[in-house]
């Protein structure tokens, strides 16, 4: 159901449901955050890859058929559990970049949201069919996608349920970047190296502060930048940073 090892410091994570077109379950959900419970306060990591098992499907929504039969009660549990995982990848102080290889629908597609990082193959494909099943989307379709396209593409993509390429999830800024199938991997490898290279106490808060300020006014959210700009001089990374800049060196941050 879920492959998953570490390499440099990332946790590659890889979906593996492949006759189902690793369609999201219960099972599914629950495994992803015992993952990021796991490995959201370890060493021996520094960032996260998800990723989709084959060249068909990233993820191609939640797992329709045992849907059918939930009740509201049982629809509302789902929702809160896709959506409790949804905010623990997006709160991770450890970076998370989605490799996108092929359909990223419904919940695939806000899976992939909630990283901080989305990068795709040529072949991939986005969208939010649930209207044309009678539903909406349940773990964060309809907040994230305008916070990431604007109103105007989110409700065209929400209402339509229209299918959108990888191209156009490029230009629309749902994707930061388009690579080869064959070669998504190890790209998305190349990315999390780099981040890897950092100061893991800045990269926690960078994220800290987009995600608390984005839904404050910008007066408070300048404010909790200030705060955190002076939280980071707290930390010995900032010592090792511009010494090494200011002796032209590469810097060996403490990982901490």
């Amino acid at each position: 159901m879920i492959k998953q090892y570490i390499e440099d410091k990332t946790c590659v994570i890889k979906i593996d449901r492949p006759k189902y077109l690793n369609a999201l379950n219960i099972e599914l959900l629950e495994k992803l955050k015992e993952i990021y419970l796991k490995y959201q306060n370890s060493n021996n990591v520094r960032t996260f890859i998800l990723t989709g098992h084959g060249d068909k499907a990233f993820i191609a929504g939640a797992d329709i058929k045992s849907m059918y039969s939930m009740s509201k009660h049982e629809a509302h549990s789902f929702s809160k559990l896709g959506n409790d995982l949804t905010l623990q990848i997006e709160n991770c102080s450890k970076p998370t970049i989605c490799a996108i290889n092929g359909f990223a629908l419904g919940g695939g597609c806000e899976l992939a949201m909630a990283c901080h990082l989305r990068v795709a193959s040529e072949n991939a494909v986005f969208g939010q069919p649930e209207s044309g099943l009678g539903l909406i989307p349940g773990f964060g379709g309809t907040q994230r996608l305008p916070r990431l396209v604007g109103l105007t593409n989110a409700y065209k993509i929400l209402l339509s349920g229209s299918l959108i390429k990888s191209q156009q999830a490029f230009n629309i800024g749902l994707v930061s970047d388009i690579f080869e199938q064959k070669n998504l991997l190890n790209e998305a490898m190349k990315i999390a190296s780099n981040i890897n290279s950092k100061s893991s106490n800045a990269t926690k808060y960078i994220i800290k502060s987009v995600n608390e300020g984005i839904s404050l006014d910008i007066s408070k959210a300048l404010e909790l930048e200030t705060l955190y700009f002076k939280k980071i001089f707290e930390h010995e990374d900032r010592k090792i940073g511009i010494s090494s800049f200011l002796q032209k060196k590469e810097p060996k941050f403490s990982g901490q």
